[in-house]
């Protein structure tokens, strides 16, 4: 995942000139503040965020408990992906949990953008693709791995989660219970 994450991030940087002041123009950056609401269940998610320092999380309401479903760090973005794409009402929230800026661009503009130039378009799909494969290698741990292999797989591949990210998150991202959790890492 690493190489193909250099290969967009070299694809950008191969872009025309032009073409990337118009992307980046594109974007408005702000500061967050922990707790803030990037997107809330229900509405409609119009922007792309990219995180620029901080941490935002997406979760979903599920029987009155919040279930992280995804963590963006600093050089990630985020966003409501069936949202976006087909215009229908966000199922997740997006939320920050440790306050920085995000860069939003307006999900309108950015296709409009990758119809007018090919670069974006190809862009766009590596974008996509690569998106589509943290998804489903979570998907995979998620229904194939024990609680206590996923743990051990997240100290590997992002140890910062555990520094950056309360308990409650964590446990949740993880699907286990708090309880689940305390034990695990007892054992470790």
């Amino acid at each position: 995942m690493e190489t193909y994450l250099q290969q967009i991030e070299a694809k950008f940087e191969r872009l025309p000139p032009s073409i990337r002041a118009r992307l980046e123009g594109g974007f408005s950056t702000q500061k967050r503040l922990r707790g803030e609401f990037l997107l809330r269940e229900g509405q409609y998610c119009r922007h792309i965020f990219w995180v620029v320092s901080g941490i935002a999380r997406s979760f979903v309401l599920h029987d009155g408990c919040e279930v992280t479903t995804n963590f963006a760090f600093p050089n990630d973005f985020i966003l409501s992906l069936q949202s976006a794409a087909l215009g229908v009402p966000s199922r997740e929230s997006i939320q920050i949990v440790r306050a920085g800026e995000v860069a939003a661009v307006d999900t309108a503009n950015f296709k409009k953008l990758t119809g007018q130039h090919p670069e974006l378009a190809e862009l766009d799909t590596m974008l996509s693709d690569y998106y589509a494969m943290q998804l489903e290698n979570r998907l995979l741990d998620l229904q194939t791995l024990t609680a206590k292999a996923r743990y051990q797989k997240l100290l590997l591949q992002q140890p910062h989660l555990l520094a950056e990210i309360s308990l409650t998150h964590l446990a949740s991202y993880l699907g286990i219970s708090l309880e689940t959790l305390s034990r695990i890492r007892a054992k470790a």
